[in-house]
C-alpha cells in the first residue's frame, strides 16, 4: 500500500469513536476498562527471564488443569501488551513453558498465530502490524514461515486496500481468505446520520499466495443494509463501524461463512456471486433460534465436520439486550428447512469468564474443544460432554485474541544458545534453541583450549526452554549438542568460555547504606 494512502487511511480510523471491539493490545478495545498507558508501567512483568537469550521475553503462561485425557500438542497464542513481555508470536507446551518465541519488535503487535498447510507442508501464519485501539482495527501483513522458521510468504490485501488483523485463512487450493476495514463515503439520513458520512466498509477478499492476484472481493456495505447493525450510526466525523466482520471460514459447500460482530449474525455468502444465502441471528435472522441459541458480539463462526456450526458467544458490551452474564463457547445445529438454530453444547468456564472482545473456540480431532477466552487471560479444552479437561492462564490481564491447539515439529536453522558460568568451583551450563521441538537431551563437550578436540563431561535431559546443567571439571571451552529420542545429534551451539563471576566489591569500596 502506497505511504501517503497508508497515512490518510490511518488519519481517517483516528477519528473513530470508542466501540465494542474485537482484539486487545494492552487493555480491551474500543474504550472497555481502559488503562494508564502501558509508558507509565514497567514493561516484561511476569516474563520468563532467560540467561542463554536475553533478547527474548516469553510470557508467563501457567497450567492451573490439566488431566490425563487433555489432547497433546502445542498452544498457539499471541499475547498483546508489552506489559507482560514480547508481543510476537508464542508457541508454550502443555505447561504453559515457552517453545518457540517468535519475533517481537517494539510499536508492532501479532495476533492469530495459527499451524496451517501450505503447498502440502505445514507452515505457521500470523498477523504483524500496527492496531487502532479505539476501533480495533488493524494495518499490516500476514507472515507464513515454515518448519525451520524460514519465511515462506509474506501476504496483504490487494486493490490497495489495507491487511486487517482479524482473519487468515489458507485454502486448499492454497490461496488465502482474508479481512478489509477501509472507510468509504455514504449517505447515512436513512440510517440517523449524516448526508456526507462514512461508514467503515467490511471486504472479504481471496487472494493468490503466490502472485497477490485478488481472486473474490465482497464487501459488507454493498451486501448487508448497515441498519442490521447494532451500533448507531455516528452524528459527527467518524465512520460507522456497522460491522466489524472477525472471521471468515469455508462451509463444507465451498462458500463462506462470516461472523459480523456488531450485526450479532453469521452470514453465508456465495463464494461466486457475492449472494448472502442466509443470516443466523441478528435483526434479520433466516433461522428462529432455539432456547439457549441466541448469541450476541459473537466471534470465529466455524462450520464442523459433523455438520454443526461453531462460534464464540461473547454476550457482552450490552448485557441488558443478552439473556446471561458470562461468555461461552457454543455448538448450534442448523435445519435449513425448518428454518431452525438448535443448541447442541455450550462450553461455560468455572469462574464465568465474561469477555467484552476477542475470542474463538477450535474443534480438535478427538472431539475436544478448545476455547479461548479473548480479552480474559485465559484458554481452556474441554471434552466432547463439556467437561473442563485443561485450563492454561496468562499472567495478569495479559491475554490472546485466539488461541489454538496443534501439533508441530519446528526445526530450527539457527544454532542452540548456550553461556556457561562458574560456580563454587565447578561450572552451570545454560542452554536453550528456540523452536526447536525434537530434542530429548543436551550433551555438554569440553575443551582446554579454542579449537582443541572436546571430550564429553554429561548428558542431562531437557527441562523447559532454557536448561541448566552442572558441570564437573569445565573446559573452559564448552559445546552442547542437542539430542533426539535416537541419539542423534540434531545441532550444536558454537563454543562457549567459562565465565567467571564478576568480584564482590570489598568493604572499602561498598556502597554506603542509606542513613
Amino acid at each position: 500500500m502506497p505511504l501517503l494512502r497508508l497515512i490518510t487511511l490511518l488519519a481517517a480510523v483516528a477519528l473513530a469513536s470508542a466501540l465494542v471491539v474485537g482484539l486487545v493490545t494492552g487493555t480491551a478495545l474500543g474504550g472497555e476498562d481502559e488503562e494508564p498507558a502501558e509508558a507509565a508501567t514497567p514493561a516484561n512483568q511476569g516474563a520468563l527471564r532467560l540467561v542463554t537469550r536475553p533478547d527474548l521475553h516469553p510470557p508467563s503462561l501457567s497450567a492451573t488443569l490439566r488431566s490425563a485425557v487433555a489432547t497433546p500438542g502445542y498452544y498457539f497464542v499471541t499475547q498483546g501488551s508489552r506489559k507482560y513481555g514480547d508481543t510476537g508470536p508464542l508457541i508454550v507446551d502443555a505447561e504453559g513453558r515457552p517453545v518457540w518465541v517468535g519475533p517481537s519488535r517494539d510499536g508492532v503487535q501479532a495476533t492469530t498465530l495459527e499451524a496451517q498447510t501450505y503447498r502440502g507442508r505445514p507452515v505457521l501464519t500470523w498477523w504483524e502490524g500496527t492496531i487502532d485501539k479505539d476501533v480495533g482495527m488493524g494495518i499490516g501483513r500476514v507472515v507464513i514461515v515454515d518448519q525451520r522458521y524460514r519465511t515462506v510468504a509474506t501476504v496483504e490485501a490487494g486493490n490497495d486496500r489495507p491487511t486487517d488483523l482479524h482473519e487468515f485463512v489458507i485454502t486448499p487450493r492454497d490461496t488465502a481468505l482474508l479481512v478489509v476495514y477501509e472507510p468509504r463515503a455514504a449517505d447515512l439520513r436513512e440510517y440517523g446520520g449524516r448526508a456526507s458520512g462514512r461508514v467503515l466498509d467490511n471486504y472479504v477478499q481471496e487472494v493468490d499466495i503466490e502472485t497477490g492476484e485478488v481472486l473474490f472481493e465482497w464487501s459488507a456495505f454493498d451486501h448487508v443494509p448497515p441498519d442490521e447493525s447494532y451500533q448507531d450510526a455516528p452524528k459527527e466525523g467518524s465512520p460507522w463501524d456497522a460491522y466489524h466482520l472477525n472471521s471468515i471460514a469455508l462451509d463444507d459447500d465451498g462458500d463462506l461463512l462470516v461472523s459480523a460482530r456488531h450485526t450479532w449474525a453469521v452470514y453465508k455468502i456465495d463464494r461466486e456471486t457475492g449472494d448472502v444465502l442466509w443470516r443466523l441471528g441478528g435483526k434479520r435472522s433466516d433461522y428462529e433460534l432455539g432456547p439457549g441459541a441466541l448469541f450476541a458480539w459473537q466471534h470465529d463462526a466455524r462450520a464442523r465436520p459433523d455438520g454443526t456450526l461453531s462460534l464464540f458467544d461473547n454476550k457482552a458490551a450490552s448485557p441488558e439486550l443478552v439473556d446471561g452474564d458470562h461468555s461461552r463457547g457454543l455448538i448450534l445445529q442448523l435445519d435449513e428447512q425448518a428454518g431452525t438454530a438448535t443448541l447442541v453444547r455450550e462450553f461455560t468456564h468455572p469462574a464465568k469468564l465474561l469477555a467484552p472482545s476477542q475470542g474463538n473456540l477450535q474443534t480438535l480431532p478427538d472431539g475436544h474443544v478448545l476455547v479461548g477466552w479473548g480479552s480474559q487471560p485465559h484458554l481452556s479444552e474441554y471434552d466432547a460432554q463439556g467437561r473442563l479437561v485443561a485450563d492454561l492462564r496468562f499472567f495478569e490481564t495479559a491475554q490472546s485474541y485466539r488461541a489454538f491447539l496443534d501439533d508441530w515439529t519446528g526445526m530450527p536453522e539457527e544454532p542452540p544458545a548456550a553461556v556457561a558460568l562458574a560456580e563454587d568451583g565447578g561450572a552451570e551450563i545454560h542452554v536453550s534453541w528456540n523452536g526447536a521441538t525434537e530434542v530429548v537431551s543436551w550433551r555438554v563437550l569440553g575443551a582446554t583450549s579454542e579449537g582443541a578436540a572436546p571430550a564429553e563431561l554429561t548428558t542431562a535431559p531437557t527441562s523447559s526452554f532454557e536448561t541448566s546443567i552442572p558441570v564437573d571439571s569445565p573446559g573452559p571451552w564448552l559445546t552442547v549438542e542437542a539430542l533426539d529420542a535416537g541419539g542423534r545429534v540434531l545441532g550444536t551451539s558454537p563454543p562457549v568460555r567459562l565465565t567467571m563471576p564478576s568480584p564482590s566489591p570489598s568493604p572499602a569500596t561498598s556502597p554506603s547504606s542509606s542513613p
